[in-house]
């Protein structure tokens, strides 16, 4: 009886243990699947609607590979499920492990709850519908399915209810092996990163595993020295910024637990850099903290990296430095057992050590030559943050951290073949920031899109090459003959060229001086055919479209004392009977046509010099000519030279800006909007009086203000520029101005407005939406732009040395 009850209960106990076994398949979590050696692992929730989320969040042109991929993908996925990958995706989870798999490989494995997907009924459509050769294989008491065809082979297998699909088998052999044994598994080996607060309704979550990838980067592995080892981030995208954060764990490396107070040293990175990093590390005597910035950038003169340490100056007793040791701009080798141990700590490799000393900074290489070209640089101000674009990056950064690392993807990823990705390649900057809470460490990671928000059709073959070095923007006006844009410009032997749309030369001409004023088309004979009127210091020309100069032309400066500063055209009444008006020095000029001076205007002497040269506008049919100076005083005159009533009006500070003129239907609701030196804005009645007065934020005492009138002279707007900040309303964008940048404003309507900044000394134009954001990507160019804007396209005329040419960019 005994043994008849011990046999009995050893079946029971069978029975029961096969059907744990069986239901701890069936019941099996994703997460089980996911090996613990994964370099990176994405944690997808509802997948279908977080990429609809990611597509309708970021710019249309950001990211254009990854979308135009995975689109691709999920639209066959959903025509091969006869359109029921939605239902496939709701409620569901996918999660995409990345496993190294040899030296320069890295494999990628997606695992997702099958739900209602029939497994044979993908098989046979594989199988019938596309052509695949379908066999299986047991691993580990699982069977693996192979699927091959002429291009690819994928591999796949079902653990209970999770599906995991790879190119490569060997990591269904993996899944298979870490469903089976807990210490394999992702989560159970890094339960720390999952007891964290999640955000909700984000894009999904990344786990890193720094530790891992460190041994990929040889190159660049003391990059990862000042990680932690393992980190879970949250992602979510806003203004084209993907922003990941969440806590890390660190299991084996002392991290840097102080705050930074110093960033300039973010400042002086050149541009190319491949990395800059900043942290903090203790002396191993005294425990005292200094800070240090690295980076390396590439050689201008050869294909070498060179790497630089940076130290505050102002460690110099820490560094048991004397100052005065130093002359500027001299670099000396040194030797010096604290920055040795610095270098050491750091894994720095050197055999000498050399030194640069700069305002704020010592620069430290183990390279004499690498010095040379920094000290270019830093002496040049060529530095990477006087990019917009960097710039405005770094503006979304933490403040407060204890490390930060950024990452010029372009040029890292020339170091590593595996990175060679056209879907990686769409990553422009890359930040990596620290920040010590309770014991934790807080990490942020940002990236770009080195995308066009705007998209750039072509670089134009429409080109034209001057004799000479060209001093005007390619100014553009449209023929009589059949309404296509011409271009007008000068090269620096005072040489004129006109163009054609295509910029073939029309014609070319010599004449005695730079052109000074904008040119104006007129219609001279009243014929309904256009010429070009113009000035320079000394005389008024106008030609026809032939580039035949009218007769009586070129007119004779009025002024013989004195230089023509600026000239505008006056109709009074449409009737073709042109005035000119014209400035020189404190003195208003107007004459005919024919070039003969006007009573009242012989010339009209003012009190201080002229801002601009008189202007006409019109109101109910009365003629007003409006004149404004430097001291800040505001005329309007008729006609004849005599003031309206209520003029002058006299500003409270020196006027520089030109005046924009509001022109209303009537009296009451035209203005003149003059904005003074020190940023305060007058808007001032046809009547004399000021109707309101609005002051710009004035951020230093050297802060400098402009209005920017759009070529049609419709609208404007007021910004402000300081050494290294321009603020237009409510926004601001970190950026040095030491030199004359020149700014323009362009309306296209339908909230299609843009600013256009040109650097001259670095040969480049910079494109900011009314947010002040990077609009498109930079330009070479070197004077100021002309736009043409047809069917949402705009066609961007540049200048660079001897050459017009003309960029395509859609709206």
């Amino acid at each position: 009886m005994i043994k008849k009850l011990v046999l009995l209960s050893v079946v029971i106990l069978s029975i029961f243990f096969l059907y744990i076994k069986n239901s701890d398949i069936n019941q099996l979590e994703i997460w089980s699947v996911i090996p613990s050696n994964s370099l990176l692992v994405f944690e997808i929730k509802d997948p279908l609607n977080k990429w609809k989320k990611f597509s309708s969040e970021v710019n249309e042109n950001d990211f254009k590979q990854l979308k135009k991929a995975v689109n691709k993908e999920l639209n066959d996925f959903d025509e091969f499920l006869n359109n029921k990958l939605d239902i496939l995706s709701e409620n569901n989870e996918l999660i995409i492990s990345v496993s190294k798999t040899s030296n320069n490989n890295f494999d990628l494995l997606f695992s997702s709850y099958k739900n209602k997907l029939d497994l044979n009924f993908i098989i046979k459509k594989l199988r019938d519908s596309l052509s695949f050769d379908v066999s299986t294989r047991i691993f580990n008491s699982h069977k693996i399915y192979e699927f091959l065809d002429d291009e690819s082979l994928f591999s796949a297998v079902v653990l209970g209810d999770v599906i995991s699909v790879s190119k490569n088998s060997l990591l269904i052999e993996d899944a298979i092996r870490t469903s089976n044994k807990k210490s394999l598994q992702f989560r159970y080996v890094n339960n720390q990163l999952f007891n964290q607060v999640m955000i909700q309704n984000d894009l999904g979550n990344i786990f890193v595993n720094f530790l891992e990838l460190s041994n990929s980067f040889q190159d660049h592995k003391h990059l990862f020295n000042i990680l932690p080892d393992k980190t879970f981030l949250d992602i979510r995208i806003k203004d084209n910024i993907f922003y990941l954060s969440g806590f890390s764990t660190n299991n084996t490396k002392k991290l840097n637990d102080s705050n930074l107070v110093d960033d300039d040293m973010i400042r002086v990175i050149p541009r190319k850099s491949n990395y800059f990093t900043s942290s903090a590390i203790s002396h191993k005597i005294n425990r005292d903290i200094i800070e240090y910035g690295r980076f390396s950038f590439k050689s201008s003169y050869s294909n070498l990296d060179h790497e630089i340490i940076i130290l505050d100056i102002y460690k110099s007793d820490f560094l048991k430095l004397n100052i005065n040791d130093f002359e500027d701009n001299e670099i000396i080798e040194i030797q010096n057992n604290i920055i040795l141990e610095v270098l050491d700590s750091l894994k720095y490799e050197y055999e000498k050590i050399y030194i640069y000393k700069g305002k704020k900074n010592f620069y430290i290489s183990s390279s004499y030559n690498s010095l040379i070209e920094f000290e270019e640089i830093y002496t040049s101000n060529n530095f990477w943050r006087k990019e917009i674009k960097f710039s405005k990056f770094l503006s979304k950064l933490n403040k407060n951290q204890n490390t930060t690392i950024l990452l010029n993807y372009k040029e890292l990823s020339k170091n590593y073949s595996f990175l060679d990705n056209n879907i990686l390649k769409e990553i422009d900057l890359i930040s990596i920031q620290l920040s010590s809470i309770n014991d934790k460490f807080y990490t942020t990671v940002n990236f770009n899109s080195n995308s066009d928000s705007i998209r750039v059709i072509s670089d134009s073959n429409l080109t034209f090459k001057a004799k000479n070095k060209l001093t005007s923007k390619p100014f553009i006006y449209f023929s009589h003959v059949d309404n296509s844009p011409q271009v007008i410009t000068q090269d620096e032997n005072n040489i004129l060229y006109q163009l054609d749309k295509n910029l073939n030369k029309i014609w070319e001409d010599s004449i005695d001086s730079q052109i000074i004023s904008k040119p104006f088309i007129i219609d001279y004979y009243n014929n309904r055919k256009k010429q070009i009127l113009f000035a320079t210091k000394n005389k008024i020309y106008c030609y026809d479209r032939l580039g035949n100069i009218l007769s009586g032309f070129p007119i004779e400066n009025p002024n013989k004392n004195d230089e023509i500063d600026d000239i505008n055209i006056i109709d009074y009444d449409k009737s073709k009977k042109y005035r000119i008006s014209l400035s020189s020095g404190n003195k208003a000029f107007l004459i005919d046509k024919y070039g003969k001076t006007l009573k009242g205007w012989n010339p009209l002497v003012m009190e201080d010099l002229l801002v601009e040269a008189p202007k006409h506008f019109r109101v109910r049919g009365k003629d007003y000519i409006l004149l404004s100076l430097e001291n800040g005083d505001i005329f309007l005159k008729n006609r004849k030279g005599s003031n309206y009533t209520g003029f002058p009006v006299k500003l409270e500070n020196k006027l520089f800006e030109k005046i924009f003129i509001d022109l209303g239907q009537n009296f009451n609701n035209t203005s003149l909007v003059a904005l003074d030196e020190l940023g305060k804005t007058y808007f001032i009645g046809i009547d004399g009086k000021i109707k309101k007065e609005n002051q710009m934020f004035r951020r230093s005492k050297n802060s400098k203000f402009k209005i920017l009138t759009d070529p049609l002279e419709k609208s404007y707007i007021r910004l402000s520029v300081d050494d290294d900040v321009i603020y237009f309303k409510e926004n601001t964008l970190n950026f040095k101005n030491k030199i004359d940048f020149t700014y323009q404003f362009y309306s296209l309507g339908e909230g299609k407005s843009f600013l256009a900044v040109t650097d001259p000394k670095e040969k480049l134009t910079y494109f900011l939406d009314m947010d002040l954001e990077p609009k498109f990507k930079n330009i070479f160019n070197e004077k100021d732009i002309s736009v043409i804007h047809s069917k949402n396209i705009s066609y961007i005329y540049t200048t660079f040395n001897r050459t017009i040419s003309v960029i395509e960019i859609k709206n």
